[in-house]
């Protein structure tokens, strides 16, 4: 865990072990961290209120139904909009604001700042 870092009321984090946060970062109120793998939150980021990040989910194809899981990491001077949901594989780009309400499947689903 970085320096100076704002953590709002109601978080809930599955595997803090597993979670890393740069200096400067803000994790809002209700965020909820369903990490079954390693997430990763760069410096100076701001995770809104009630954002998710879900990094795992089970193999509907699988008589077992088994897990599986991948990374997610926000990189540093990252703003994710209010309700926004974040799947597994996912890497934002460094300074990238993410839409309230959005949902990214996959990187391919970020709308790039240019920067």
């Amino acid at each position: 865990m970085g320096k100076n870092i704002v953590l709002k009321p109601r978080i809930k984090v599955k595997s803090p072990w597993l979670l890393s946060i740069g200096d400067c970062s803000w994790i809002g109120e209700a965020v909820w961290i369903e990490n079954i793998d390693e997430v990763a939150i760069g410096s100076h980021v701001c995770l809104s209120q009630g954002v998710r990040l879900i990094d795992g989910n089970h193999d509907f194809n699988d008589p077992s139904f088994r897990t599986f899981s991948r990374k997610i990491q926000i990189d540093s001077g990252c703003w994710v909009g209010a309700h926004t949901i974040i799947f597994g594989g996912v890497q934002v780009p460094k300074a990238q604001f993410l839409k309230g309400g959005s949902v990214i499947r996959s990187s391919k689903d970020i709308e790039y700042n240019g920067n």
